[in-house]
């Protein structure tokens, strides 16, 4: 009986296979801009100025008493920009002449450029906040915790909340 094999029907079966979409679509989430602010207002210079405005604070009272009023704290944040990036691709006309792919290649080169500078600019702020973490320190911060640590042992009882010393 005569069949459809790979021996006898070698040339009516493609060995290789181009897909028309890109790895792109696999590429991971960027994580870390949402704990920044990127400044949008900042039209040339080398500083940059924040004023800051402290928290309110509360307080508790009887009636009849006399209220305490307080002053809130102020201050200034100053960022220098002394680091820069970039990106850069080129191709050659060659390419662009030989290759179906050229068109989708050179459609590439914005997102992707755009994409391995956030790429550096998350790899900054993940660097910048790890280097500023102590094990076991709650980071205080006018005598409040900012940073919530686990205590207890596997057989003990647990409890998870501001560190306590």
């Amino acid at each position: 009986m005569a069949a459809f094999t790979d021996m006898t029907n070698q040339f009516l079966v493609r060995t290789t296979l181009w897909s028309r979409q890109i790895k792109e679509l696999l590429l991971d989430e960027l994580n870390a801009m949402k704990f920044v602010r990127v400044i949008q207002d900042f039209p040339d210079g080398y500083t940059l100025n924040i004023p800051s405005i402290g928290e309110a604070e509360t307080a508790d009272f009887n009636e009849n008493q006399a209220v305490k009023y307080n002053q809130m704290d102020t201050g200034n944040f100053q960022f220098s920009f002394d680091q820069y990036k970039y990106t850069a691709n080129a191709i050659s006309e060659k390419f662009k002449r030989d290759s179906y792919y050229s068109s989708d290649v050179i459609s590439a080169f914005v997102p992707r450029q755009h994409r391995a500078l956030m790429e550096a600019v998350e790899t900054r702020i993940f660097a910048v906040a790890n280097s500023g973490q102590t094990a076991s320190n709650p980071n205080t911060i006018n005598t409040a915790d900012h940073r919530w640590v686990g205590h207890g042992t596997s057989q003990g009882s647990r409890r998870m909340g501001g560190h306590q010393a």
